[in-house]
C-alpha cells in the first residue's frame, strides 16, 4: 500500500521491465528483467508522474511475490515482462513510428 505525503508517494516497490543491454562482450545485447524489491518504504514517486492507477493482476502479483522472496522468474514472467514492461530502444522507435 502506498502512503501518501506532500504529492509524493511512498510505499514497497518492484521496477517491471525487460531491456537489451549491450556489453563489450556481446554488442548485440543480452535481456535483462525485474531484479529491483524494495521491502522498506522508499519515495517512489511524485503523485503527478502516475500515469495509471489500478490493481495489480495476477501476473504482476506473482512477479512481485516470486522477487520478494528471492526466487528466480520463470519463462513465463520472462515473457509477460518482454510483452509488457519493454524498455527496448527499438520497440520504442517501433512505437513512435506508427
Amino acid at each position: 500500500m502506498l502512503e501518501k505525503k506532500m504529492g509524493i508517494l511512498f510505499g514497497r516497490a518492484i521496477h517491471l521491465y525487460a531491456k537489451i543491454v549491450s556489453t563489450a562482450a556481446n554488442p548485440k545485447g543480452v535481456m535483462q528483467y525485474s531484479d529491483f524489491f524494495s521491502n522498506q518504504a522508499i519515495q517512489v514517486c511524485r503523485k503527478d508522474n502516475v500515469v495509471e492507477d489500478r490493481p495489480v493482476n495476477e501476473a504482476e502479483n506473482k512477479i512481485y511475490q516470486e522477487l520478494s522472496t528471492g526466487q528466480s522468474l520463470d519463462k513465463d514472467d520472462r515473457e509477460y515482462l518482454r510483452d509488457n514492461y519493454s524498455e527496448d530502444e527499438r520497440n520504442e522507435e517501433q512505437e513512435d513510428k506508427q
